[in-house]
């Protein structure tokens, strides 16, 4: 019996570890707990930037106005000099006298990522990143959006501009063309000059009246153009000389564009000036309005009330690139770096070392390598390639930006650096080198007297006409 348990036991034994090794195919196989999926990373929804015209890259320029010049260079970074009875260079300095001017170049506080530099007669603007526009100096007809009218010698953001890409100024007033291409303005408008249909100031930007698809615009004294994107060009405010280049309209002034008639083909630049405009077409220039101190470069005119109402060429240049209308004189630049000017020229704006005024172009001694002009009252600069800024004519309140405080009927580097060219024999101005305040202007001599409106070299408007109160 014990063997017969003993053999069947064995039996057993070696059946179920048969059965073990084999498995038991009726239990499930056992499986991997895979990973969990890693959550799905949503990005925030961005909105599609709006369809309309893009900021400019910035880019350094110079800018001339009444009696004070701004420079932008390629940091970004604004430079002013010269006048600051309203703050216009960013100094709190502010008054009439030789203790509130600049004669040597210092840097606007708060400025350091400007796209764009635009100077207007008493007054300065930046277009920065974000379309946020920044202005200061004069306010007294609300030109830098302030309800309070008062003066502003910092710069301050203006409001209600709806993503300006290009601003523009005038004597008193202010204009933006917006990413959708229309236009606004606010300021001054006794002349129509804000195109809102009224001659009401306005402290607030408004919009002007049946513009579409604007390209360009400028500012002159009293008076505003733009440039259309079928070529076109449009002007309003002030025409009593024929600014606005309505042959038709009996040179009456209106708050609302009117359509410049016999444009050239391929406009692609417009600048206005103190009482005349001009534009820029396949490389020439041709202007319209005052003549009087021969503006518009075509050996007329002369007289007081010669003017020119439709755009007339300009004789002897081509191939220009950009062109700057200023006070009573005009300018423009050549694909070589060369720079001409024509029209007044009795404080030495135009550069040719005399002060002959020129009913023809007149090309500016010892410049080359401009790559930029700009034109104000009675002063011209230009930007070089190399990055320096030249200026040349009235210097009273140190707007040319050398130190001095006499005219240069050459072009001087901004900063010091002496003239790129000597004036005529019998013209050379004797040059006074004054003192320095708080190291960047000049200082107050027992010689000096301080300027008024009389004094012939200080105006009170920026882009030309008569000495009238900003």
């Amino acid at each position: 019996m014990r063997a017969a348990f003993v053999a069947g036991g064995l039996a057993s034994l070696v059946l179920l570890l048969l059965l073990g090794a084999c498995g038991d195919d009726s239990a499930p196989p056992r499986q991997e707990t895979a990973p969990a999926p890693e959550p799905e990373v949503v990005a925030p929804e961005v909105p599609p930037e709006p369809v309309g015209d893009p900021l400019p890259e910035r880019a350094a320029s110079v800018g001339v106005g009444g009696v004070h010049i701004c420079d932008l260079d390629a940091s970004g970074v604004v430079r002013c000099w010269g006048g600051n009875q309203f703050g216009q260079i960013g100094d709190e300095a502010v008054g009439y006298d030789y203790n509130a001017h600049r004669s040597l170049p210092a840097p606007v506080a708060g400025i350091d990522d400007a796209r764009a530099l635009y100077v207007g007669n008493f007054h300065s603007c930046v277009l920065g990143d974000e379309h946020a526009v920044a202005c200061w100096g004069h306010d007294g007809f609300g030109q830098l959006g302030g309800t309070t009218r008062a003066d502003v010698p910092t710069p301050r953001v203006v409001d209600g501009m709806d993503h300006p890409v290009e601003v523009a100024l005038g004597r008193q007033h202010t204009c933006a063309r917006l990413r959708d291409r229309t236009v606004v303005c606010l300021g001054d408008n006794g002349w129509g000059q804000l195109g809102d249909g009224t001659l009401d100031p306005r402290t607030g930007p408004v919009a002007v009246q049946g513009l579409e698809d604007v390209t360009a615009i400028s500012a002159g004294r009293d008076h505003t153009c733009a440039l259309t994107a079928t070529g076109g060009v449009s002007c309003w405010g002030a025409a009593v000389d024929g600014q606005l280049g309505a042959a038709t309209a009996n040179r009456s002034s209106s708050g609302a564009p009117v359509a410049i008639e016999e444009v050239p083909a391929d406009v692609s630049a417009i600048s206005a000036g103190g009482l005349h405009s001009c534009l820029l077409a396949d490389g020439v220039v041709y202007c319209w309005g005052a003549n009087d101190a021969h503006q518009m470069g075509n050996a007329r005119g002369g007289e007081q009330d010669d003017r020119a109402l439709r755009p007339v060429r300009v004789l002897d240049i081509d191939g220009i690139q950009q062109i700057a209308a200023g006070g009573r004189h005009t300018c423009a630049l050549a694909a070589d770096g060369q720079v001409f000017c024509w029209g007044a020229n009795h404080f030495g704006q135009l550069g040719d070392g005399s002060t002959q005024g020129r009913d023809r172009p007149a090309l500016v001694r010892g410049l080359e390598g401009a790559v930029q002009i700009s034109a104000g009252t009675r002063q011209t600069c230009a930007r070089r390639g190399d990055g320096s800024t030249v200026c040349w004519g009235a210097n009273r309140l140190g707007q040319l930006g050398d130190g001095t405080e006499d005219r240069s009927l050459v072009g001087v580097i901004v900063g010091g650096g002496g003239a790129i060219a000597e004036p005529d024999e019998e013209e050379r101005p004797r040059r006074r080198h004054g003192g320095m305040r708080n190291g960047m202007g000049m200082a107050v001599s027992p010689a000096m007297v301080a300027p008024t409106t009389a004094d012939p070299e200080v105006p009170d408007v920026a882009a030309g006409g008569p000495e009238t109160a900003p």
